[in-house]
C-alpha cells in the first residue's frame, strides 16, 4: 500500500538548519513543542539546498529498499534570503540533478512565501517587494510551484495547510 513520510526542518542563519523530525508517518509526528521565531536573517536557499540533499539522500534509501519514491520539497518562508552562501541558480542545478535520479518517481518542489506584500529589506533587492524577490527566486532556483501569502490572517494558514495537503496527495498518487 501507500506509505506517505515526512521529515521538517527549520532554517535561521544563527542556527543553520536544524530537523524537527526526520522521515516519519504523519500519525507518529508530536508537534507539540515545535515553534518557529523569526530573527530576521534569512538563509532559505541554503536550507533549500540542504533539503534536496536530505531527501535526495533519504529517497535513495527508500529506492535501495524497493519503495516507489516521489519526492516533495515545501519550503516556507517569511522573507528574502539575505544570507545564505548557495544562490538561486546553484539550487536549480541541485534540483534538476535530482530530477534525473532514476532512483525517484517524481520530484515536486514548493515554495510558500508568507508576509510577502512587504518590500524586501535587503538593500540589494530595493524597490521590490519580497513577493517579487521570492517569484525571482522560484525561476532562478526552477522551483515547480511558487505560493504567495501576502497577509497573515488564520485563512492564509488554512490555505497554507490546503497547498501542503495538496502537494503530498498529488506525489502520493504515483504510488503503488
Amino acid at each position: 500500500g501507500k506509505k506517505v513520510l515526512l521529515a521538517c526542518y527549520t532554517f535561521s542563519s544563527p542556527y543553520g538548519v536544524k530537523e524537527v523530525f526526520g522521515f516519519s508517518t504523519p500519525q507518529d509526528i508530536d508537534l507539540s513543542n515545535f515553534s518557529i521565531t523569526a530573527r530576521g536573517a534569512t538563509n532559505a536557499i541554503d536550507a533549500f539546498a540542504t533539503g534536496v540533499e536530505i531527501l535526495e539522500k533519504g529517497g535513495q534509501e527508500l529506492a535501495q529498499a524497493d519503495f516507489i519514491t516521489n519526492l516533495v520539497l515545501i519550503g516556507v518562508t517569511d522573507g528574502e534570503d539575505n544570507v545564505s552562501s548557495t544562490t538561486a541558480k546553484a539550487l536549480g542545478k541541485l534540483l534538476e540533478k535530482a530530477r534525473k535520479n532514476e532512483n525517484f518517481d517524481s520530484i515536486k518542489s514548493n515554495l510558500i512565501g508568507v508576509r510577502t506584500g512587504q518590500m524586501a529589506e535587503d538593500s540589494k533587492y530595493r524597490g521590490k517587494t519580497v513577493d517579487q524577490v521570492l517569484t525571482e527566486m522560484t525561476q532562478e532556483a526552477t522551483f515547480d510551484q511558487y505560493e504567495s501569502a501576502k497577509n497573515v490572517t488564520d485563512g492564509t494558514y488554512g490555505k497554507i495547510g490546503g497547498f501542503i495537503s495538496q502537494s503530498i496527495s498529488s506525489a502520493s498518487q504515483g504510488l503503488g
